[in-house]
């Protein structure tokens, strides 16, 4: 039986899944004085996990995962890959996924990447629901918003603005 996101055999499309991180430690500064370094709770290690089962449910297996450099972006990305059964080099950080960064400058950086099969990006709200309007519209608007653990797949020919369109939203 064919994934509700199979692409026909040949083609030149590219399946990108975005990923909120699962729900991690309140911020707190004497604690973690970097807030890029809030681990995941034991609720958001299941709370992901059962994402990931959605995501399988519906045929989106990830080739690649890339995530944000921040520890609860980068444990999201680990839990994802271990519940797909990938080999760790399918996981990688990439700094433009970072939630300060400009979302065009990730688009830059994707566009001159070959993908070979689905791709995941792993991030943070309100980056990957700016980033994502600006694949679908053009441009950047809070228009999808994210809840922790939630997900969307876009199919596209090529990484642009405008570009994408949108094939399940899980936010």
């Amino acid at each position: 039986m064919d994934s509700p996101l199979s692409l026909p055999p040949g083609s030149t499309q590219v399946l990108l899944g975005f990923f909120r991180h699962g729900p991690a430690e309140k911020r707190n500064p004497k604690k973690y004085p970097n807030d890029d370094l809030r681990p995941l709770t034991s609720k958001g290690r299941k709370s992901v996990k059962r994402a990931a089962r959605g995501l399988e449910s519906i045929g989106f297996i990830p080739s690649l995962i890339l995530a944000s450099p921040a520890r609860r972006a980068q444990e999201t990305a680990e839990l994802i890959r271990k519940s797909f059964g990938l080999p760790a080099a399918s996981s990688k950080v990439m700094r433009a996924l970072y939630h300060q960064s400009p979302p065009r400058q990730a688009m830059q950086r994707l566009a001159l990447m070959k993908f070979a099969g689905p791709v995941l990006l792993v991030g943070h709200e309100p980056w990957l629901g700016d980033c994502l309007s600006l694949l679908l519209t053009g441009r950047r608007h809070r228009a999808f918003p994210f809840r922790k653990s939630g997900f969307a797949i876009v199919t596209l020919e090529r990484v642009g603005a405008g570009q994408g369109t949108l094939v399940a939203f899980a936010g």
